[in-house]
């Protein structure tokens, strides 16, 4: 088997710090990172420079192959036959380079070309559901709200979200993907989760939060966990809503739940408030199920299960006891 030189992945990192690898790449270079901690540390030094200085305008206007060289002329031999031992002297080297491109692009108009900042693109949903892919192959469900995505991801993929949305994360170690919510920051890999304005909840993997007001706090959820931001700090519980996707799945669950708060998830559910009549019927425990119901077949096994009856308002739904027949 040919053995490559670490050249050969300097220019491979360059392109795919740069969009530019391709599937085969991007998995050739992904095996190489995990082969050792040390390509991960030079990796993930190289990744962290490169997009500190990505924000630049005049860095991103340069051609990948030119910008590399620049970095890649500073790197000492040294640094490429002993990996660990440069990790310092190649920082400061990057760093360093990085500057001088910035320096070559101020006075240097050839080597340039003209590229437009990255396109942004906007989903949006009032409330019906929104089901769409982002570049890497990660799917969204936007129950209401607003996402806001780059047409190209970079060395992270981030987006924006404003509301309630279920992701579906395609797996890629390289790229993490960062959602900037209300309130917390959320970073993973690989997962299936919800995220709206109070909480973040795990249907598979992991995925880590911090609070956008104290950057040191920050959790890392495992499936079936949830975390929501109070006093500036995550804090982290078992899922205690079983039907927080209700409106992706169409599917409610309740097991000996109170009726006050099955009328709360289906009311949610539906969009529908469901007011009870009296507090001693809020707490008359339910067990059912349903899939792809209307809210009154619902409510008629509902109200059948604990002796009440529903009656339709202007505003929704009313639960009280069932009258006595004379």
């Amino acid at each position: 088997m040919e053995t490559k030189d670490y050249t050969y992945y300097e220019e491979l990192m360059a392109a795919y710090f740069a969009g530019e690898a391709s599937g085969a790449k991007q998995n050739e270079l992904a095996e190489w990172v995990q082969a050792s901690p040390d390509n991960q540390a030079l990796f993930e030094e190289a990744r962290k420079i490169w997009h500190s200085y990505a924000a630049s305008q005049l860095f991103k206007q340069a051609p990948t192959d030119v910008a590399w060289m620049a970095i890649s002329d500073k790197i000492s031999k040294k640094a490429k036959a002993k990996r660990v031992a440069a990790m310092k002297p190649l920082r400061a080297k990057l760093y360093m380079a990085a500057a001088i491109l910035v320096g070559i692009a101020l006075i240097s108009t050839i080597i340039l070309r003209n590229v437009s900042s990255t396109e942004m693109l906007k989903v949006t949903s009032d409330g019906t559901p929104v089901t769409f892919a982002l570049p890497d192959g990660s799917v969204i469900s936007l129950h209401y709200g607003k996402i806001t995505y780059p047409k190209v991801f970079d060395s992270e993929r981030v987006i924006s979200l404003e509301g309630e949305a279920y992701f579906e994360v395609a797996k890629d170690s390289l790229k993490p993907f960062v959602i900037n919510a209300d309130n917390a920051e959320v970073k993973v890999l690989g997962t299936k989760f919800l995220v709206n304005e109070q909480k973040v909840v795990v249907s598979q993997g992991k995925v880590a939060v911090k609070s956008y007001a104290n950057a040191s706090e920050h959790v890392l959820l495992l499936a079936g966990q949830e975390a929501s931001i109070h006093n500036g700090k995550p804090v982290v519980q078992s899922v205690q809503d079983q039907n927080q996707l209700s409106w992706k799945n169409r599917e409610l669950y309740f097991k000996d739940t109170k009726l006050k708060d099955v009328a709360f998830q289906v009311g949610r559910h539906f969009d529908l408030p469901i007011t009870i009549a009296t507090d001693s019927l809020a707490m008359i425990p339910v067990t059912a199920s349903f899939k792809n119901q209307s809210i009154e077949n619902v409510l008629k096994v509902i109200t059948s299960a604990t002796g009440t009856a529903f009656t339709k308002t202007d505003e929704g739904y009313l639960l009280e006891k069932k009258p006595t027949v004379q």
